[in-house]
């Protein structure tokens, strides 16, 4: 089992790279180009924001809700973020954009916590390196794909009905990743044992702190970064989505460079 569920893990990655490239990964590009502002978008993402948050907490205070219907509910998650990009092209008005976008971070944040507690909770430790490293490589494989696939669209494709085709087909090969989840046997996590505590948390909150001050800094970046190229320099949509496919390379690349590295270089290169 544990063969067949390590290959269907690394599908899900491997189409879940590309949609999140031509959905999430242009969601900016989008927000601009129906007129939104920088007072708009930030809008948009600070409501979206502390979504998470609550989640994060319901789950903590009420662990019992991943242990039960383990695989119904990843599936439903799973499907339904899909299905709100279907929805995102058809409307213009911020209000809705904000609301479809919250639903799609909640239903993100419940994936990423039951994909977890799956990995780490059906697998041994070695085949929890092996699957990982084999997940990142074929998510990284696919954003590259998936955001050159994006800025040929945007470059190609008229004004009126881009977004229309990019966030449709985007949310198609999502659900071939949903359907990777489909497949998978969780029976085993349903009761599962949870910890009774957290072991070393000031090591915990101190990651966790770097993690919200470096997501805070990239955040505020792109929302500065992607209307003021578009709105003030006038630059088109396929330059910034080509920019994305530039920094996921570049991502790549530095990820195998410090992976080599020891702590005190990983430290200075934080540093600079």
């Amino acid at each position: 089992m544990a063969i067949g569920l390590k290959w269907l893990l690394v599908a899900e990655s491997l189409f879940a790279g590309a949609y999140i490239a031509l959905t999430r990964g242009l969601f900016l590009i989008f927000l601009v180009s129906i007129g939104q502002d920088i007072k708009g978008i930030s809008l948009v993402v600070l409501f979206s924001s502390f979504l998470p948050v609550i989640i994060g907490f319901m789950l903590y205070r009420n662990p019992s809700f991943l242990i039960r219907r383990v695989k119904l509910k990843l599936s439903l998650f799973h499907l339904s973020e899909r299905l709100v990009w279907f929805l995102m092209p058809l409307t213009a008005n911020l209000l809705v954009i904000s609301l479809l976008y919250s639903l799609c971070i909640i239903f993100s944040s419940f994936i990423s916590t039951f994909l977890t507690f799956t990995i780490y909770g059906l697998l041994k430790e070695e085949e929890i390196k092996d699957v990982t490293s084999k997940r990142t490589a074929a998510g990284n494989i696919s954003s590259i794909i998936g955001f050159a696939l994006g800025t040929l669209l945007l470059a190609i494709l008229g004004s009126a009905e881009k977004f229309l085709y990019i966030f449709f087909l985007g949310a198609l090969i999502g659900i071939l990743s949903t359907i990777s989840v489909l497949f998978m046997n969780l029976s085993k996590l349903e009761g599962a044992e949870l910890p009774k505590g957290v072991k070393e948390p000031e090591k915990i909150f101190s990651v966790s702190i770097f993690f919200i001050v470096l997501l805070f800094a990239g955040n505020l970046l792109s929302i500065v970064w992607t209307p003021f190229l578009m709105t003030e320099l006038g630059g088109p949509g396929f330059l910034m989505a080509s920019l994305s496919l530039a920094g996921t390379v570049s991502s790549i690349a530095a990820s195998l460079f410090w992976g080599k590295r020891s702590l005190k270089s990983l430290r200075a290169g934080l540093a600079l």
